[in-house]
């Protein structure tokens, strides 16, 4: 199976058990986890044409999804530190065509933020409203391994993860550390992509007759 074939196997499966909002995480920096979830979005807009689907960047502190926001799009994690209110209804800004992307920051320059009572209420309340106005919710967020537990923090918000390891990085002692932090913040993984794997037999042909 092709990689955006798995990221949808896995994505459905979540959305088919009444699994909307959905977490991306890798167990260290450069894994790939924003990538994969681009790559999910993708395969559930083509998948599922009429969708509306939202991309929440909550890696505040490598906010790589931000940066393919609108520019002037506010960041969630700045409007909390601004010390504005609970958000009385989200400002998306739109990317492609029922896919949206809900910010961090609006400057990946911005200074380094923590993740605090304030924000995480927040985010709370922006994935209840989410819930209720897109079909399927993808969350990026910080490696298990780095940061200050700010991907176990978040994980309990969501309905389920998918944990994202990238092929020939990635080692076994490093992903069962990961999987056992998860598992200890209540989030085990729901599935796991592969990313940057080596395809020894022709993508074309994966993409005919599997």
């Amino acid at each position: 199976m092709t990689e955006n074939s798995i990221a949808l196997a896995i994505a459905k499966d979540l959305f088919d058990r009444g699994k909307s909002v959905i977490g991306v995480v890798s167990c260290q920096s450069g894994d790939g986890a924003t990538y994969a979830t681009r790559t999910v979005a993708e395969a559930l807009r083509a998948y599922q044409n009429e969708w509306r689907i939202l991309l929440v960047d909550a890696n505040f502190n490598h906010p790589a999804l931000s940066e393919t926001a609108e520019p002037g799009s506010r960041g969630w994690a700045e409007r909390v530190a601004q010390d504005e209110g609970p958000p009385p209804g989200i400002e998306f800004a739109a990317q492609h065509p029922r896919i949206e992307i809900l910010p961090a920051v609006s400057n990946s320059a911005a200074p380094k933020l923590s993740l605090d009572q304030s924000r995480l209420s927040w985010l709370r309340q922006v994935l209840a409203q989410a819930r209720q106005n897109f079909d399927v919710v993808l969350v990026d967020l910080p490696p298990v391994l780095q940061g200050d537990a700010e991907a176990q923090a978040i994980a309990p918000l969501l309905d389920a993860v998918i944990l994202v390891v990238k092929a020939g990085k990635t080692r076994k002692p490093v992903i069962s550390q990961a999987v056992g932090i998860l598992e200890g913040a209540d989030s085990k993984p729901a599935g796991v992509i592969l990313n940057q794997r080596r395809m020894l037999i022709p993508k074309w042909i994966y993409q005919r007759f599997f």
